[in-house]
């Protein structure tokens, strides 16, 4: 992937995080067959391309977590889960606590930015 196309891939998914995001869309941001997407973004970020969307979907449930007292429903809504516990579950995978313990540790300074 050229520079400007990992760019416009980027910039989508931080625009799109609460909404469905799905790979043939971000394939033709590139130009880009759908096989010959996922396997150059791989390449590009060493993730494949839903892994991607999910990391950066935790790292913003993250942040809201710190700054907002949003409940946790709201949280995994902005963030494009479908469900508390969908995002509960994957919350947990990717960073080991929940996502309320989160915000307990964050709340007592006990969490940096990731």
């Amino acid at each position: 992937l050229t520079e400007a196309n990992l760019k416009r891939v980027r910039d989508y998914v931080a625009v799109n995080l609460h909404a469905r995001i799905v790979i043939d869309d971000l394939a033709a941001l590139t130009g880009y067959s759908r096989f010959h997407f996922a396997r150059a973004f791989a390449k590009a970020t060493g993730l494949p391309p839903y892994s991607y969307v999910i990391n950066q979907r935790i790292a913003a449930a993250q942040r809201l977590l710190r700054e907002t007292d949003w409940p946790i429903e709201a949280v995994a809504g902005a963030t494009g889960f479908s469900s508390h516990a969908q995002f509960t579950t994957t919350f947990r995978q990717l960073t080991g606590t929940t996502p309320s313990r989160y915000r307990g540790a964050a709340s007592h300074g006990l969490v940096q930015n990731p």
